[in-house]
């Protein structure tokens, strides 16, 4: 058993994932200097140079795997099939291009030792940084307090690409988790909130890499997404057929 695995979530990240492995690859070393940790790049069909960075990765460190779906925008179904592979203490999954974050890693797993079951990073905290264009920051918001409003759980950021669960709430995840696309993020909390698991925010630091604009039609795309998921989970979770 690893005590730590990272699952990084990738679809044409070439330009991340290299950083993203190197830095993350050297942090864990640093908590964990026995070795007992597992990087797994979940990759859901990329099309660029994606797989080819990792594989030559792959062949200086040996606690690297590579597992590849054809579950194109399926995140949460990729994220914790990858997670399912092996047994950890902890489980945790980064986005490729959160690199940026992994100082605050360190600080994420204490939390985990005091007792949490869950430990969601937050761009919202007053010790996080966040960069985002400002449409893109706004929709965000709106959509966070949206939310938390609807399902009183107290949660400043749903959607945030940083994570860690214990073995105890891993179990309760895989068993209850239904969603497979975007809006897995927030079902995994309203699971946990529903389950009486214990959970925290933690800051980090996000500075959008992939454009200092907003990219409206990748926008309208997400939202189309989340508009029927968060149907469901208003079905699930507030008309009381979450089933126990």
């Amino acid at each position: 058993m690893f005590e730590f695995l990272l699952v990084i979530p990738t679809l044409n990240e070439d330009k991340y994932i290299g950083s993203m492995l190197l830095n993350s690859e050297k942090e864990l070393r640093s908590i964990y200097s026995d070795g007992r940790f597992l990087i797994v790049v979940a990759d859901a069909g990329s099309e660029d140079a994606t797989i080819s960075v990792v594989e030559r990765f792959m062949k200086n460190h040996r606690n690297v795997v590579l597992t590849r779906s054809s579950h194109i925008a399926e995140r949460g179904y990729d994220v914790m099939h990858a997670m399912s592979m092996h047994k950890s203490k902890l489980y945790c999954y980064i986005d490729a291009d959160l690199a940026p974050s992994l100082p605050y890693l360190k600080r994420a797993i204490t939390k985990s030792a005091e007792g949490y079951d869950l430990v969601l990073g937050s761009r919202y905290l007053r010790a996080s940084i966040t960069r985002r264009p400002a449409v893109r920051r706004l929709f965000s918001i709106v959509y966070n307090g949206l939310i938390r409003n609807m399902f009183s759980d107290g949660i400043t950021d749903h959607q945030c690409g940083f994570r860690i669960f214990n073995r105890k709430a891993f179990r309760v995840l895989s068993k209850k988790s239904t969603e497979r696309h975007w809006v897995w993020d927030t079902e995994v909390i309203l699971i946990a909130r529903h389950s009486n698991l214990k959970i925290i925010e933690t800051p980090i630091k996000w500075v959008e890499q992939r454009s200092d604009k907003t990219n409206y039609s990748r926008l309208l795309r997400d939202i189309l997404l989340f508009i029927p998921g968060i149907a469901r989970l208003i079905y699930r979770f507030i008309l009381g057929r979450e089933l126990g």
